[in-house]
């Protein structure tokens, strides 16, 4: 009897197992807009890294000029920086992305 007892239980277990595996499995839908998801947020990052790497650039190009004073200099890299900077903290919200409030 406790052999029929243990069958049936090895049974009931895999019949068991077998119902709940889909509900822990992700839906097909839900997978494929975790990819797209995770696809746009890949080529946001990749805009911003393009973006802040013309920023840069640009404004070390401005430092460097020994065309310009000091205060010229200063200035106009102020008038690269605002917009860029306004720039990531838009995009990093349009992401999902917090922005650090740490300053240095």
């Amino acid at each position: 009897m406790d052999e029929h007892v243990t069958s049936a239980q090895a049974l009931w277990d895999l019949v068991t197992a077998y119902r709940e595996g889909p509900r822990s499995e992700p839906l097909p839908g839900s997978l494929a807009a975790s990819r797209a998801a995770a696809a746009a947020r890949a080529v946001a990052i990749a805009e911003l890294r393009d973006a802040h790497g013309v920023a840069l650039t640009t404004l070390l190009g401005v430092l460097r000029d020994r065309t310009l004073d000091d205060a010229n200099a200063r200035t106009r890299a102020v008038d690269l920086t605002v917009p860029a900077l306004t720039e990531l903290r838009s995009t990093r919200r349009h992401i999902g992305q917090p922005h650090s409030r740490n300053r240095h």
